[in-house]
């Protein structure tokens, strides 16, 4: 899923890469959870320095693969 990610991906794709990543269904995506671009992203997508991604942030990845 992660691999499939690209400048057309959805709103929709991303929410499914959320359940996905969230491996203790917690509604936030922990350092430990992220993986690939995530991972690599984390700290530009953590907007509020809150050391966990929500889904509207991690929503901030489509404009990262544009």
């Amino acid at each position: 899923m992660l691999g499939s990610l690209s400048s057309n991906s959805t709103v929709q794709q991303v929410a499914s890469l959320f359940s996905l990543l969230d491996t203790n269904s917690d509604e936030a995506i922990s350092t430990t959870e992220a993986i690939g671009s995530v991972a690599e992203n984390f700290n530009v997508l953590d907007t509020d320095s809150s050391s966990s991604l929500d889904l509207t942030e991690l929503q901030g990845i489509l404009a990262l693969l544009k």
